[in-house]
């Protein structure tokens, strides 16, 4: 029993040793970046965040609305990056124009397609 005892305790003791280390080591690594943001809330889904892909002037999205791509890719807009800033959480009204940058979130191989489409008209 006392053997027990003792190992349920070291057990508890490692893993709350680990939980700790590795979140500050985490924070640290957090600290670190610069200009990069941070989009929590997919969560292990099966969802991939693709980084910020150019829409070219004659490309095939200019013009079109966020909701658009959805329907027609199946991939949610998450940001679009302009001169003028970042709007995170775009409207499905919003439009694409050229020059714009987006950060989408959807199944890697819809991702690709999407990336290889923005610069294609």
């Amino acid at each position: 029993m006392l053997l027990c005892i003792g190992f349920l305790t070291q057990a508890l003791l490692e893993f709350e040793l680990r939980s700790f280390f590795g979140k500050r080591k985490m924070e640290r690594e957090i600290d670190r970046l610069s200009d990069h943001y941070i989009i929590c809330g997919a969560g292990r889904v099966g969802l991939d965040l693709d980084g910020e892909v150019r829409v070219g002037g004659d490309s095939a999205f200019s013009g079109k609305t966020i909701s658009r791509i959805r329907q027609d890719r199946g991939v949610i807009i998450r940001a679009i990056q302009r001169q003028q800033g970042m709007p995170f959480n775009p409207s499905p009204e919003e439009r694409i124009e050229p020059g714009d940058y987006r950060i989408g979130m959807g199944e890697h191989s819809q991702l690709r397609q999407l990336e290889q489409m923005a610069n294609r008209p």
